[in-house]
């Protein structure tokens, strides 16, 4: 799995399974069964790869509250439009409400998002993106806690675009 080039190692949170980058931050989804592209690496198997949406200057936020999570994400411009900002995440409340069901068990997740580009000139954009999330599954039985399943990754991300005449792009 891959956003922005940027390896994911897993798309979903454990338990009830929303994903690990805000719906909003994703802007296109492809699927390589095979032949995939070089730049993302040597793998025997399919390759998703999905590119975030293009940042915007305007302010626009959305939020959401489940039964389970409680997640946001809100995207400005700045410096009169060259530069963007988008921050997002979730939190789950999961451990709360699965301990008056079962309170032997814990399940936990997180996740956040951040992205800040700039245009240094008309041509040339900077771009810092991070994004990470974290899940937690255990289990309390005789005052000893066993975790059946607990990972979390974080990812730093720092380019340099430039765009030539004629409309390509070059990645730094």
């Amino acid at each position: 799995y891959f956003l922005d080039d940027i390896p994911v190692p897993y798309l979903f949170h454990i338990g009830f399974g929303p994903s690990v980058v805000a719906p909003a931050l994703v802007n296109r989804v492809d699927l390589y069964p095979g032949g995939y592209p070089a730049r993302l690496g040597r793998y025997a198997g399919g390759v998703v790869s999905a590119e975030a949406t293009e940042p915007r200057t305007d302010l626009h936020g959305e939020g959401n509250l489940r039964l389970f999570d409680v997640g946001g994400l809100v995207k400005s411009g700045f410096a009169g439009g060259r530069g963007t900002v988008l921050l997002g995440g979730r939190y789950s409340y999961t451990a709360a409400i699965v301990s008056l069901v079962a309170p032997e068990l814990k399940l936990d997740y997180r996740d956040y998002q951040a992205r800040v580009s700039y245009d240094v000139t008309r041509k040339d954009r900077v771009t810092l993106f991070a994004f990470g999330s974290y899940d937690y599954l255990a289990q309390t039985s005789n005052n000893i806690t066993s975790i059946l399943f607990g990972t979390e990754f974080y990812r730093t991300d720092l380019r340099h675009e430039h765009r030539f005449d004629g409309g390509a792009v070059r990645t730094s």
